[in-house]
C-alpha cells in the first residue's frame, strides 16, 4: 500500500476488497461534511478508492460512513 496521507497518521481505515478502501487521516473533521467551502476536501472526507466505478460517483457519493456500513451489513 502507498502512502496515500503522505507522511500524516491514519485515524480510521476500512479495506473492504483489493482496490476498494477508505482512508481517514488524523485530524479529519466530520462535523461538516457538506460544507463544500473547505480548503481540504481529503481532511473532511478522507480519501476513498474504488477500482472500477467512476470518478464522479466515487467524488460525490462515497463517504467513509458507507464503507463502514458495507463492512458491518455484509450486503
Amino acid at each position: 500500500m502507498k502512502d496515500e496521507t503522505k507522511g500524516n497518521p491514519i485515524d480510521e481505515s476500512v479495506y473492504l476488497k483489493p482496490k476498494m478502501y477508505s482512508v481517514l487521516p488524523a485530524g479529519h473533521d466530520p462535523k461538516t461534511p457538506n460544507d463544500l467551502d473547505s480548503e481540504d476536501p481529503k481532511k473532511k472526507h478522507g480519501i476513498q478508492k474504488a477500482k472500477g466505478v467512476k470518478k464522479c460517483v466515487v467524488k460525490r457519493e462515497l463517504r467513509h460512513d458507507k464503507f463502514l456500513e458495507c463492512l458491518r451489513n455484509k450486503n
